[in-house]
């Protein structure tokens, strides 16, 4: 595995390059180390460190390079997987016949609400009906946007039409 990331690293970092060289640190617990004239230092495991030898390295090379394509197939596999997938659910989400009725009988609301907006210009408002307008697109549910709707039309006491707008215009989804 240490070969694996060393090589792909070395592919894409311009710093690093060059033969691959790994030092090995190996604890043996069957050989215990004894200082002589020292009993206050416990026996302990002897640690041993050594390179691998360069012939074991390029054996590993080998050996990963076949993983390294087999991986990136499997990869490229399940990255068109997912997107094709998130591609698919967003089509369907976009076409549903609900978000259709949604925008095109919502947009009057909107425009209503947005002109009594700009005419006192209250910016609570502007963004209770920009939430508005964002909830018929990305399927927001109907409670919420109806509440939302209360909300707005309470901010604009001057318009009573459009909470029977609103009325109607939920009656169709």
């Amino acid at each position: 595995m240490l070969v694996y990331v060393i090589e792909e690293v070395k592919k894409f970092d311009p710093r690093c390059g060059g033969p691959t060289k790994i030092l090995c640190s190996q604890i043996n617990k069957q050989v215990k180390v004894h200082y002589k004239g020292k009993p206050e230092i416990k026996p302990h495991s002897l640690i041993q460190n050594r390179y691998l030898h360069d012939d074991t390295i390029k054996a590993y090379i080998s050996e990963v390079s076949d993983l390294r394509t087999t991986i990136k197939a499997e990869w490229k596999k399940k990255l068109q997987n997912i997107v094709v997938k998130g591609i698919k659910s967003d089509f369907k989400r976009r076409t549903a016949p609900e978000r259709f009725i949604r925008m095109r009988h919502g947009t009057p609301l909107f425009e209503a609400a947005t002109e009594e907006a700009n005419k006192i210009q209250n910016e609570d408002l502007n963004k209770l009906i920009h939430q508005f307008f964002w909830g018929q697109a990305n399927e927001m549910p109907k409670s919420q946007m109806e509440d939302l709707w209360r909300e707005i039309c309470h901010l604009i006491p001057s318009k009573p039409e459009l909470v029977d707008m609103g009325v109607e215009y939920f009656k169709m989804f």
